[in-house]
């Protein structure tokens, strides 16, 4: 999952992202992966199982940090999840949990200060 976002940057995906979101929007196919930039959704992402993505929303491009937690956490949901067996809300809040501190640490790990 790290070496997928590191991939995605390395490859100019983060600067297709802004420049999607700075022109209203719109959809990249990455890797096998759907990532929908939608400059009107308020959070910052929202997983699309079925698709194989996510879609990235506005509070994703508060920062540069931001954005790339976010794609870590997206991509960690589509690795990790477990809703094929059903979805309640202590699973999709289990998940969410697991994400967003997978997200953290990952960033910090190995993106934050300029890390490859």
């Amino acid at each position: 999952m790290i070496r997928e976002v590191q991939e995605m940057e390395k490859a100019g995906v983060v600067a297709q992202l802004k420049a999607k979101f700075a022109s209203g929007g719109g959809e990249l196919k990455i890797g096998g992966r759907t990532i929908v930039v939608e400059p009107g959704l308020p959070y910052s992402g929202m997983t699309l199982q079925e698709e194989n993505g996510f879609v990235v929303g506005r509070a994703a491009f508060a920062s540069d940090e931001e954005l790339t937690k976010t794609l870590l956490h997206e991509t960690h949901r589509l690795v990790t999840t477990q809703s094929k067996m059903g979805v309640t809300r202590e699973l999709v809040r289990e998940e969410t949990d697991a994400a967003h501190s997978f997200a953290d640490r990952a960033y910090d790990a190995f993106f934050r200060n300029g890390k490859p």
